[in-house]
């Protein structure tokens, strides 16, 4: 059954008065209104809302304590809760002790157009196109652990062989000062390049931007940046990034980390047992005289910590994976493979000790594995693996180019299908040694691509290793070759070869479209710039699926990459088109009775199919003349006076005709929307002219009808 909702508007002798008709009666029923999940809770900046609300909802809340965001995060933390974080500044400090619950996880996740805890008053271009950010402005640490079990989740939707985080391994920055190209993908930001200290330990007070640690600490899109060289040019003012405790079951993961003083991670007591780095991207650190760089550090007793799939790039440090004093300890079942550490071209990079290293009398290293990885070009002095005391390592299908002194220097060392190329490396039963005049086997190392340009005996001769040791950088499973790329036959960049989605999505209806590409190896797609409609996701195969939750128009850049430069990029734009049934229940919260077309909320005669049509709120009473509603006017035109009404019609599935009459009987159409297409913001005139003397009679009205 159709249903019309009229708004008759008169105009009398120059004299208008509006009113509100129905073709049906309606009952009013109490309003229920449906509560977010428990669980999860909406959070903004403090200087985005006057009042602290109880984090149910994404709008400001009236009072302290009503419905409404946080204004920052409380100050108490509910085990087993997300709190989703919208853009903007946080403060300079985050303070993580809530009491540990058995293993409950406290997450806080940025906000995003795919992902924001369902809660109404959303809003993707104030609260999901950037970063949530805690920026450094006093002499301490930023982050503070005090317990265990946390999740830092910049919820970034990048592809699962994606290194780092926000597009930076697809399209690197100009410089490791810079952040990544699409800061959204890298949800929540750890700033300390806001330090002006030039003072020792100025800026971290010598206890680490971040300090403690706990079992079980997760940060994943996350974009951690360092002071770097202070405005004297030197690293002694920022002593750690993150200082660790014991950090049993850490994991650090497809994040963008850069500018660096000193050094990333340093496990300080030891327990660093089980953990994970992968699919990072460290740009730049600075080892000095005052405080040491590495990386990676480690002192203690721990084991089974792995280190794979992360690009580390411009250091000037004493290695990645460095075991030093204080603490005495042995290390053992450590996994270090499918990494790239290389120097930029025209930069300055060197190691003072090794890429790996386990100095120090105190420090012992046993069951480590060294696979699979990509060393040098351009980094000026040690590039081998170095052990002080005895140990055991396996070393195995690694690749060095252009690197000086890659020797292995120690006892306990197993090696062999390793290549040294126009490099002094270590002697193997398979290893391949040429110092000079070996061809540069990769597709452009000065623009980051370590893809293997062919198939060369010089580095194809690798031992089989099993999983997780046979899958290399792009997901492509290992044959042959030696470093972090197996080379791919007939490899070709990315072409993206469908259409960019052109059909209209629905808000509360699924959406379906599939990306193609060519290109080879198999290209993985990711959304690089700008948002998809909240509700949809885009998986690595190119899907785009979901069901979209917020009416409005998006626009953005999918990236198709395989490795082989040039990226692909397309840009997208899709509108998501409104419903009357979801605007009734999912984004105003009507129920029963009250979500009916013909039901009236609020006093003021108007049902809720004629206040979705005109984008009005069924809470508010409207009254003639009240913002939002059509307006009647009397316009000259060309010397001569019409009647005219203007109104704004933001609905795509309804239909708006605009009726004319003299006497209240007898009415004619002089307008009429077209089908699936909101009217937006529009003036009808009127097809008769105002007459005097003596006055002439005309009435004007909106009608708006439903299919």
């Amino acid at each position: 059954m159709e249903f019309k909702n009229t708004l008759l508007l008169l105009k009398t002798d120059f004299a208008m008065r509006a009113v509100a008709s129905f073709t049906l009666t309606v009952l009013f029923v109490a309003l229920m209104v449906s509560r977010a999940s428990a669980t999860d809770h909406a959070v903004v900046p403090s200087t985005m809302c006057a009042n602290n609300g109880d984090g149910t909802s994404w709008n400001c809340a009236a009072s302290n304590g009503a419905a409404g965001a946080f204004r920052g995060l409380p100050s108490t933390l509910v085990r087993g809760d997300v709190y989703y974080l919208a853009d903007g500044n946080y403060g300079n400090h985050l303070s993580l002790n809530a009491a540990d619950s058995g293993t409950k996880v406290i997450e806080l996740r940025k906000a995003q157009s795919y992902d924001f805890g369902g809660m109404t008053g959303w809003n993707t271009a104030t609260m999901g196109s950037s970063q949530a950010v805690w920026s450094w402005a006093t002499a301490g640490s930023m982050v503070q652990f005090g317990s265990d079990y946390w999740t830092i989740n910049g919820n970034g939707n990048g592809a699962a062989t994606e290194i780092g985080c926000g597009g930076v391994q697809a399209n690197p920055p100009a410089s490791m000062l810079d952040g990544p190209p699409n800061p959204a993908g890298c949800g929540i930001k750890i700033d300390a390049s806001t330090c002006n200290s030039t003072a020792n330990n100025g800026c971290d007070g010598g206890n680490g931007e971040m300090h403690g640690a706990g079992t079980g600490i997760t940060w994943e899109s996350v974009e951690w940046k360092g002071q770097g060289l202070n405005s004297n040019g030197t690293n002694n003012s920022e002593t750690y990034f993150w200082f660790a405790t014991s950090s049993t079951n850490m994991l650090v993961t497809h994040s963008y980390l850069h500018n660096a003083s000193t050094t990333y991670i340093t496990n300080a007591s030891g327990n660093w047992n089980n953990g994970t780095v992968s699919y990072n991207y460290f740009w730049g650190l600075f080892d000095g005289s005052y405080n040491h760089g590495e990386a990676l550090q480690d002192t203690g007793t721990d084991s089974g910590t792995v280190i794979h799939h992360n690009i580390f790039r411009d250091q000037i440090t004493n290695g990645d994976l460095v075991f030093v004093d204080p603490v005495t300890g042995t290390h053992s079942n450590f996994a270090f493979y499918d990494n790239v550490d290389f120097c930029s071209q025209g930069n300055s990079c060197r190691h003072n000790d090794g890429f790996i290293a386990c100095i120090n009398s105190s420090q012992t290293c046993t069951g480590f594995l060294i696979y699979n990885n990509t060393f040098g070009p351009g980094i000026t002095t040690n590039t081998g693996i170095v052990s002080t005391n005895t140990g055991s390592y396996t070393v195995q299908n690694n690749l060095w180019y252009n690197c000086v002194n890659a020797l292995v220097n120690g006892t306990g060392f197993t090696q062999d299908h390793n290549s040294f190329l126009n490099t002094t490396g270590s002697s193997g039963p398979t290893n391949v040694n040429i110092t000079s005049g070996a061809p540069n086997p990769f597709v452009d190392w000065p623009a980051g691509n370590f893809n293997l340009a062919s198939d060369n005996a010089d580095w194809n001769n690798r031992t089989p290793l099993g999983n997780p040791y046979n899958v290399d950088m792009n997901g492509t499973t290992f044959t042959t070759d030696r470093g972090a790329y197996q080379f791919v036959a007939s490899g070709s960049p990315p072409a993206i070869t469908s259409s960019a989605p052109t059909a209209a999505a629905t808000a509360g209806v699924t959406y379906n479209f599939s990306y193609t590409a060519t290109g080879s190896p198999v290209p993985t797609f990711s959304v690089s710039a700008g948002s998809l409609p909240p509700g949809l996701t885009l998986t690595s195969a190119g899907v785009l699926s979901g069901i979209p939750n917020a009416p409005g128009s998006y626009s953005g850049t999918v990236t198709a990459q395989n490795g082989v430069n040039p990226v692909a990029t397309q840009n997208f734009a899709i509108t998501v088109a409104n419903t009357y049934n979801f605007w009734a229940t999912t984004q105003e919260g009507l129920t029963g009775a009250n979500a009916l077309q013909t039901a009236v909320v609020s006093p003021d005669g108007l049902a809720n199919l004629f206040k979705y049509a005109l984008g009005l709120n069924p809470f508010v009473t409207y009254n003639p003349g009240s913002t939002g509603l059509p307006v009647v006017a009397i316009k000259n035109i060309s010397g001569t006076n019409y009647l005219t009404l203007a109104f704004t019609g933001v609905a795509t599935d309804v239909t708006y005709t605009v009726q004319a009459t003299s006497d209240l009987v007898t009415w004619s159409n002089i307008y009429s929307s077209t089908a699936g297409v909101a009217p937006g913001t529009i003036t009808v005139q009127d097809t008769q002219a105002i007459t005097t003397p003596p006055p002439s009679k005309r009435m004007l009205r909106l009608v708006v009808t439903s299919p």
